[in-house]
């Protein structure tokens, strides 16, 4: 790993740290908008307690099975369509797998094809979704640092690849709170 990789890698765990000092700013701005007044203290809490509340009353009507499933769909939908793709044009999947270097790539695409598909269907029908969301997770992060070495990428391609790279870790963690919120009960 050069030093160029190593400088990229810690100034994207710079912006992350950015991103969260500016949300936490906007939150508290937001408070001040609403509240009329600084925020200090044991107030505070209590302010955004309050505001936690509200927030809740307000939203929970929106927690419905079917709401769920749409969400789950959304997320599921990337690796439908892809194992759809992959089997209906399978010269394209094996070209895929040539791509990144993976080999044999006749089993690996097959198995691609119905991890993809097989996974997201136990997600949406709730039959084992635990199992479903692990294998999409571990699957995407697995697939996460073989396709996307931003730290490899010459610029200006390193800024998309290190985007890509990140979104898919965000992937990863959602499948990892389905599985986890669906072993809880």
């Amino acid at each position: 790993m050069s030093f160029g990789s190593v400088a990229s890698i810690l100034s994207s765990v710079a912006l992350l740290f950015l991103a969260f000092f500016s949300f936490r700013a906007a939150l508290h701005l937001m408070m001040i908008s609403i509240y009329g007044s600084r925020i200090h203290g044991v107030g505070a809490m209590d302010t955004l307690n309050s505001l936690n509340v509200t927030l809740v009353a307000k939203l929970a009507p929106l927690c419905t099975p079917a709401v769920q499933w749409i969400a789950l769909l959304c997320l599921c939908s990337a690796y439908l369509q892809g194992g759809l793709t992959k089997a209906f044009d399978f010269s394209a999947a094996l070209a895929e797998m040539k791509q990144f270097g993976l080999k044999p790539p006749v089993p690996l695409a097959l198995a691609v094809i119905v991890m993809e598909i097989g996974a997201s269907v136990l997600v949406l029908s709730g039959f084992f979704r635990w199992a479903g969301a692990l294998m999409l997770g571990i699957f995407t992060l697995f697939a996460t640092f073989v396709a996307n070495r931003f730290w490899d990428a010459p610029l200006p391609k390193r800024y998309a690849t290190e985007n890509s790279f990140f979104e898919h870790l965000g992937l990863f963690g959602a499948f990892i709170l389905v599985a986890w919120y669906d072993l809880q009960g």
